[in-house]
Order: C-alpha cells, then sequence, then structure tokens
C-alpha cells in the first residue's frame, strides 16, 4: 500500500496530512512526495527500474492520490512518468538521485596501459628482466636481432604493466625500427597484414594523384611497399569537415609530416 509507506517515510506524514485535508498538494510537497516514491522506487527495483516498473509507481501515485491526475494526459499518471519520453517527474528525480550516487559513477574510458598477456606467454624474474632490459639500451640492432627478439619477450611482462610509459622506458623504440613489428606480434600473436594490399593504395594513388605532389617521388625516401602504402592511405583520405569551436585538423600534408617513420 502506498499510502501507508508513504506514511512511513521522513517527511510523508506531512504530505498525507495536506493531502487528506485538502484533496491537493502544493508544488513543495508534491516534490517532496515524488523524492519519496523514487526512493521506494529504488529500494525495491535498483538505481536503474525499467519503464514498465516505472510505470506503476506514477499509476500508484495517481490512484493513492486521485488529485494529482493530470487531465491533459492520456491516463492522468503521465505528468510523474511518460513511457513514450521517459520523462516526468519520477524520471527527473531518478536521473538526479543517480548522478550523485557515487557508486554509479560513470567508469574512466579505457586507456591502452595494458594489454592482455597472451595466453601461454613465459613470465621470467625481475632480474631477468632487468638483465634483458640493460641488454637492449646496448645492443647492436643490424648483427643482434634474435638476440633483441628474445630480450623484447622476456621484458614483455614489464612493459605490458604500463604502456603509457614505454617510450620513456624503451628508448630503442625509436631507432630499431623493427621493435614495433616484435612488440606486435607478442601483443598479438598469429595477426597478421594478410588483408593489407599495399599495391592497390599505390595504383589508387597513381590515378588520383594530384600535380602538386609530381615531385614526391624524387625527394621521398625508399620506403618498402608496406609502408608507402600506409603513407599513401593518409594521402588518400578526404578533408574532414570542421565543427564549430572546433580546433582546426591538420591538412594531409601535415598529417603526413607528422607519420612516425622509423629508419633503419
Amino acid at each position: 500500500d502506498l499510502r501507508h509507506r508513504v506514511l512511513n517515510s521522513p517527511g510523508g506524514e506531512e504530505v498525507i496530512e495536506k493531502y487528506e485535508s485538502t484533496g491537493s498538494l502544493t508544488t513543495q510537497l508534491r516534490k517532496k512526495l515524488t523524492n519519496i516514491v523514487v526512493d521506494l522506487l529504488i529500494k525495491d527495483c535498483g538505481p536503474k527500474p525499467t519503464i514498465d516498473q516505472r510505470v506503476q509507481y506514477a499509476k500508484a501515485i495517481v490512484n493513492t492520490f486521485p488529485g494529482l491526475r493530470d487531465p491533459e494526459t492520456p491516463e492522468g499518471f503521465e505528468a510523474f512518468f511518460e513511457p513514450g519520453t521517459r520523462s516526468g517527474f519520477l524520471a527527473w528525480r531518478l536521473k538526479t538521485v543517480n548522478r550523485n550516487n557515487p557508486n554509479l559513477k560513470r567508469k574512466p574510458p579505457l586507456t591502452p596501459s595494458a594489454v592482455t598477456p597472451p595466453v601461454g606467454l613465459q613470465t621470467y624474474s625481475l632480474a631477468e628482466i632487468a638483465t634483458k632490459r640493460e641488454f637492449l639500451e646496448n645492443a647492436c640492432a643490424a648483427t643482434q636481432r634474435a638476440e633483441i627478439e628474445e630480450a623484447m619477450r622476456v621484458t614483455f611482462q614489464e612493459r605490458n604493466k604500463d604502456r603509457t610509459q614505454i617510450l620513456k622506458n624503451y628508448p630503442r623504440f625509436f631507432n630499431i625500427p623493427y621493435l614495433v613489428n616484435i612488440e606486435f606480434n607478442l601483443m598479438y600473436p598469429g595477426v597478421s597484414l594478410e588483408g593489407f594490399s599495399a599495391d592497390a593504395l599505390l595504383a589508387a594513388y597513381a590515378i588520383h594523384k594530384p600535380n602538386t605532389d609530381a615531385n614526391d617521388s624524387t625527394t621521398e625516401p625508399d620506403w618498402n611497399k608496406d609502408t608507402r602504402g600506409f603513407i599513401t592511405l593518409l594521402k588518400l583520405l578526404p578533408p574532414t569537415a570542421k565543427g564549430r569551436k572546433k580546433a582546426e585538423r591538420d591538412t594531409v600534408k601535415k598529417a603526413t609530416d607528422k607519420l612516425i617513420l622509423f629508419h633503419p
């Protein structure tokens, strides 16, 4: 019985007395009634009740307090909750309560601070990791590739703990081009670029190449086909629309210049 539950809620006695003496409620007491009913709704159904549950409580209000029916709505309860628009006194109060509930605060977006280690990846002691990390700092990229791959495998679990600091802790990513491929294979074993067609991209660019780029090929380094394919992607992308109050986006030329290119 909603009347009994309202009567036994804090502030409910004042609501009942006012309604029974006048057949209506002031705006302040109507808000108090709404707050009481929302508290009961959350207690019974949780912080995110269904639409049907909200309708049920809205109907209970006007059935218990007929003077609060809205004659301008089809069934009279819609002022408290209108299922079509999901609005009304109950909906607005429920949103306010949930917004102020610390247990329902929106979780921060996931960041690439850690990647789930591949199943079956061996773990190593801190001493082994420290030794391999020191080796990486002084390794020769041209003559010690096998040893570098092994050191990357051993130190992977350390890098995986906080990827926001990976370039600070492992600066050799800047001057050993194939470290990126090794790291990618450790993060996503079995994944490859089989679906990437550098030939198709280069052919498309040759057809649509603007006249202003006519001399680009004589000044660009001799990158391998896959790298040139990725650079071509930037040149083929159409310009983006600028929204209101948004910072200006880089042009394709600027974006190409900012592409990180690793020199062997």
